[in-house]
């Protein structure tokens, strides 16, 4: 990388790592969202969630599809971690805190995304 472009690329990160922007919201930020809200809450978000293959023995994911405040779709990937149960590890050789894990534990991450 040339000088140029170094120097420009450090002002530019020096800029950024001083910026603070305002953290004030708009007065009229609670009234706008209360309207919101009043005006969508009769709205359905005709929803629907289909399971989908992995290739991860201990994952179950899930895509997830809604319609936001118009009827454009939006897409969701839900993923569990799911925990085998006690006699399952003990049998498959598994570590012996994993084989102390109670029955069908389940930890669930969401990734979104658009579609």
């Amino acid at each position: 990388m040339d000088k140029i472009h170094s120097n420009t690329i450090s002002k530019r990160i020096t800029e950024l790592e001083k910026y603070v922007p305002t953290l004030t919201a708009p007065p009229d930020m609670d009234s706008y969202w209360d309207g919101t809200l009043r005006e969508y809450a009769d709205k359905p978000l005709n929803a629907s969630r289909e399971k989908t293959d992995t290739p991860m023995p201990y994952i179950e994911v899930f895509k997830v599809v809604y319609e936001g405040l118009t009827t454009r779709p939006y897409t969701a990937g839900i993923c569990s971690l799911v925990l085998p149960d006690r006699e399952s590890c003990l049998a498959s050789s598994c570590s012996t805190a994993t084989a102390a894990a109670k029955a069908s534990r389940k930890i669930t991450l969401n990734g979104c995304w658009r579609e």
